[in-house]
């Protein structure tokens, strides 16, 4: 019948936002699955981002750290005469 099965997630996976891992999927260490990505089955190999519906190895290889995120999403907090055009023409005193 429907037997329960484990879904494997080795470390330092990153799984994109609205994914779904079916039950008997497995996803090896330094992978990245995409975002909406439906995962139904298993993929034994390490470095791959993974995507679709159903998801597909999309690349192998792949070398991704958190702190490149990071970088990518710092704020710059410099003025800036333009940010400063907008915000004064919006809350005007």
């Amino acid at each position: 019948m429907n037997e329960p099965q484990d879904v494997v997630i080795d470390r330092h996976v990153w799984i994109g936002a609205r994914c779904m891992l079916l039950k008997g999927t497995k996803i090896r260490a330094d992978s990245v699955v995409g975002a909406m990505s439906l995962v139904n089955r298993k993929f034994e190999e390490k470095n791959l981002l993974i995507a679709g519906v159903p998801a597909r190895v999309i690349r192998e290889g792949i070398d991704w750290d958190i702190c490149d995120y990071i970088s990518y999403t710092e704020v710059d907090e410099t003025p800036s005469p333009k940010r400063e055009t907008l915000f004064s023409s919006i809350f005007k005193k």
